[in-house]
């Protein structure tokens, strides 16, 4: 009879665990061993940090908690030159690595679609935003016969 309640027990115990919902974002930020990290929320143009993390002596650590986060547009932030967004949907349980100092750079996600894809569509917004840059310093370099031809070559139309 006892064998039998201890089985029942873990058995529920295991259960419990598996149908457990929360959070768990592991991050991996080289360069900077044996410092903090927020995770913050943006909401009405602000940020409001969620969580707190000291990486590691290896620059490696997790955010975790029993409650999923609200799904949205969050950031990971260091300090004012040292932070980058990513979104979290409906799957909580990734992983994510960079470098110092420049997080953009080497930036990888690995189980969130969601921050994958984003990711994408930042650097693209990023490669038209250099792209649009170098056209108009050029333009304005340019003499008044050879505006006509970048007029035609406009990267943004």
């Amino acid at each position: 009879m006892i064998k039998n309640s201890l089985f029942a027990f873990i058995l529920l115990l295991i259960t419990f665990n598996l149908r457990a919902e929360g959070y768990r974002i592991s991050v991996d930020w080289a360069g900077l061993a044996d410092s903090t990290v927020y995770l913050a929320q943006y909401f009405d143009g602000k940020m409001y940090v969620k969580d707190t993390l000291r990486l590691n002596s290896f620059a490696k650590g997790s955010f975790s908690g029993n409650e999923k986060l609200n799904e949205g547009l969050y950031v990971l932030y260091l300090n004012d030159r040292n932070y980058f967004d990513f979104l979290i949907g409906s799957d909580q349980e990734f992983s994510l690595s960079t470098e110092y100092p420049d997080p953009y750079a080497k930036l990888e996600f690995s189980g969130s679609e969601e921050s994958r894809l984003f990711l994408q569509y930042q650097k693209f917004l990023k490669q038209k935003s250099e792209e649009k840059a170098e056209w108009t310093n050029a333009f304005q370099q340019a003499e008044e016969g050879a505006k006509n031809e970048l007029r035609e070559k406009n990267p943004v139309g």
